[in-house]
């Protein structure tokens, strides 16, 4: 143990100042971050530029439209070699940015890692939009798994926590050792609780909302403002529902599918008419090949094509199933099911009335500024403009972009409609747009607030996509003061149908529990965290410049605050505690509690009681133990290494058994998501070359000491 050194007895007021700013666990204070970044960027870069240096990573989850790019850029200034991957959408966005402030960096996008594509080996990698790496099956988190285990890595997402608390856990572990964590007291990333993972990341992540900004920032408040109605007649809607329930999907062997797939005619529904058909229309052409074919003639492919590819959520659900979820159905089912698919089209009918359609038209008409209109469906997004007769109107989906002439770029389409946001000339007056209608591929990332208004036409199953759509238009230096957000629910029907209320809801109170700043929820743009924004608040003050305030003790009730600076080889972490006799607790709220029952008390004589230096010796000798633990995939690796060493002893293999002893030395601290799959190629698939597993180097304490300590005497 470390011999506790509180200093010596200081001014109260010192002493409550210095503790004020004490939340923050690492900042590099030595720099001095670029002058064209935002002072809550500045703050932002200083905090994970110290991230990086000791745990060699960092999460940048600040809330959409607070300049994340830049904050990036920023840190990109501090190394010589720096890769971005970003979405292929992005690429550009990111190329113009870095030339306009004079910083180089090379580029690849998501994409091209799912094609076994590579990142260019650099002193930082930045992961933009990193939450599309939160699924450790896929092909492109295998191959950044691999290609990022030898260098600092910043991942850069609004959302690290998209439907479960495994999403954080998977994009720690690009990062970090399993135990990588330890000195923080989690002994394992992959098997903590929730409160202890959001606690525990919080070391390296910093997640503001906009109301943790200044007001001078020019950050627009949201103008929430519901609207709830039918896409169809309401009779004609409740004629059609009754059909969908009807639905069988009688060749499915696995009960999930069938429920899957008939929520997914609902939620077409809840957008439109257009969007409905097309699905039932896929369904009929499904229905038809297995006719024909039979079962042996279905694949994956096929299942797949059952969905809209714009319908991300429901996309990857599917791709879980392959053909042998299927079953044989006797032809008379798959006939009743095809006449019944076709009573739904037929009761559907042309399209004379479309109330949702119509209500937004007549919205745009009263609106004299520009708006972006999200769906989640192409076919809704193509049969909007035709309903708006393309009158000073964009679309933009998955599938290119167009205006009343004809088909245009993409970034084109983007141009006409936000022209000062993207740093493009005013269009001629014949090619003006104030309406930009676009499907969930333009929610991400993209500058827009020449807008002022976003419209949710339907809804995604995610708050995260509620939040990528209005951070298009609310966001830094925007001329406007607010943005309206305006939302189309389902009708009640077809709402107890969907759930999608309940569902988004849940996601984003699993969101907020593990440290995110704000989601959204069903009619509330910000949903904000208030644990976070108060440990960001704690924080915004910085810590003060003189290393030890020392001790103060008032007339108060048997609490303390007390500030502990680990101090690392490579680095320091300041940490906070609230200390009863009790218990000890870092959390941001308990620290905030404990210093406003202080405050106010007036002070006290007398020395540090025995029970107080025992519970921070105490909480200290537990984190000291912790991080001497290691991680159980080390445990398993290193025992299947042993068992190969003998085997390689016993043969004579003296080459094999030296390059297992340096793979055994290279494991010992633990290892990264990458670095573990490397080894563990090596392992069970015999390969004859031996990786070098560059683990992230250990966190050895060199020293820990009190910067300050504020308690109440007990006598209150």
């Amino acid at each position: 143990m470390f011999p506790l050194d509180f200093g010596p007895r200081g001014d109260v007021s010192a002493i409550k100042q210095q503790l004020c700013g004490g939340m923050w666990r690492c900042v590099d204070r030595a720099w001095n971050p670029p002058n064209w970044l935002w002072p809550h960027q500045k703050v932002a870069a200083t905090r994970l530029m110290g991230s990086i240096n000791l745990f060699g990573g960092a999460i940048l989850a600040d809330a959409v439209g607070l300049g994340k790019t830049y904050v990036a850029l920023a840190l990109a200034t501090r190394f010589r070699k720096v890769s971005v991957c970003a979405p292929a959408a992005l690429i550009g966005q990111w190329r113009a940015i870095a030339a306009q402030l004079g910083v180089f960096i090379n580029l690849v996008s998501h994409e091209s890692l799912s094609r076994l594509g590579r990142i260019r080996k650099a002193d930082l990698v930045i992961v933009d939009e990193a939450h599309w790496f939160r699924n450790p099956s896929t092909k492109r988190y295998d191959r950044l798994a691999r290609d990022i285990s030898a260098t600092r890595v910043l991942l850069v997402t609004a959302t690290p926590v998209v439907n479960r608390a495994a999403d954080i856990v998977h994009l720690l572990r690009l990062l970090l050792a399993d135990n990588g964590l330890a000195v923080c007291g989690l002994r394992s990333i992959e098997n903590a609780a929730l409160d202890e993972l959001a606690n525990a990341a919080s070391s390296l992540m910093v997640s503001r909302s906009h109301q943790c900004l200044e007001k001078s920032n020019s950050m627009p408040g949201a103008q929430d403002r519901i609207f709830r109605g039918p896409s169809l007649r309401p009779d004609v809607e409740t004629t059609v529902l009754g059909l969908i329930d009807r639905l069988r999907f009688p060749n499915f062997g696995d009960v999930a599918v069938p429920h899957l797939l008939r929520k997914h005619m609902f939620r077409r529904l809840a957008s439109s008419r257009s969007a409905l058909l097309e699905t039932i229309g896929r369904h009929l052409n499904y229905l038809r090949r297995v006719m024909e074919g039979g079962i042996a003639q279905t694949s994956r492919k096929h299942i797949r094509a059952l969905v809209d590819p714009s319908d991300g959520s429901q996309l990857d659900f599917l791709s879980a199933f392959s053909a042998s979820i299927l079953r044989e159905a006797d032809r008379q089912s798959l006939l009743r099911e095809e006449k019944l698919l076709l009573t739904i089209a037929k009761s559907i009918g042309e399209p004379t009335e479309e109330p949702k359609a119509e209500l937004l038209k007549q919205l745009l008409l009263k609106h004299d500024g520009k708006t972006v209109v999200f769906t989640s469906a192409i076919a809704t997004a193509r049969s909007l403009a035709a309903h708006l007769g393309w009158s000073q109107l964009a679309l933009a989906t998955g599938r290119g972009a167009r205006i009343s002439s004809g088909p245009i770029p993409f970034d084109t389409a983007l141009d006409l409609f936000s022209p000062q946001s993207r740093c493009r000339r005013q269009p001629q007056r014949s090619t003006i747009v104030n309406t930009l209608i676009a499907t969930d591929v333009a929610s991400e990332g993209l500058n827009l607030q020449d807008a002022d208004m976003v419209v949710h036409y339907d809804l995604p199953w995610n708050p995260l996509r509620l939040q990528q759509r209005t951070g298009r238009i609310r966001r830094l230096g925007s001329e406007h003061k607010k943005v309206g957000v305006t939302w189309f629910l389902p009708p009640h029907n077809l709402e107890g149908r969907l759930g999608m209320q309940s569902l988004i809801e849940a996601k984003a109170q699993t969101q907020v529990a593990l440290g995110l700043s704000t989601s959204s929820v069903v009619g509330v743009s910000d949903y904000f965290n208030r644990g976070a924004d108060l440990r960001e608040a704690l924080c915004t003050a910085g810590l003060p410049r003189f290393e030890n305030a020392g001790w103060a003790m008032v007339k108060g009730p048997p609490l303390a605050v007390c500030c502990l600076r680990w101090t690392f080889s490579k680095g320091s972490m300041f940490e906070t505690l609230a200390i009863e006799p009790g218990g000890v607790s870092t959390e941001a709220e308990a620290v905030n509690r404990a210093l406003l029952d202080l405050a106010l008390k007036p002070a006290a004589d007398g020395s540090i009681p025995g029970w107080l230096t025992n519970s921070i010796n105490e909480h200290i000798r537990k984190r000291l133990v912790i991080s001497r633990a290691s991680a159980e995939d080390v445990s398993r690796l290193s025992r299947e290494i042993t068992k190969k060493g003998r085997e390689a002893a016993r043969r004579g293999q003296i080459d094999t058994l030296m390059r297992l002893d340096e793979l055994l030395n290279s494991l010992q601290h633990g290892v990264t998501e990458g670095g573990k799959r490397d080894a563990t190629d090596v392992l069970f698939e015999n390969r004859s070359n031996f990786p070098i597993l560059h683990g992230p180097t250990p966190l050895r304490v060199t020293r820990v000491n009190t910067v300050s300590l504020f308690f109440g005497d007990g006598s209150a």
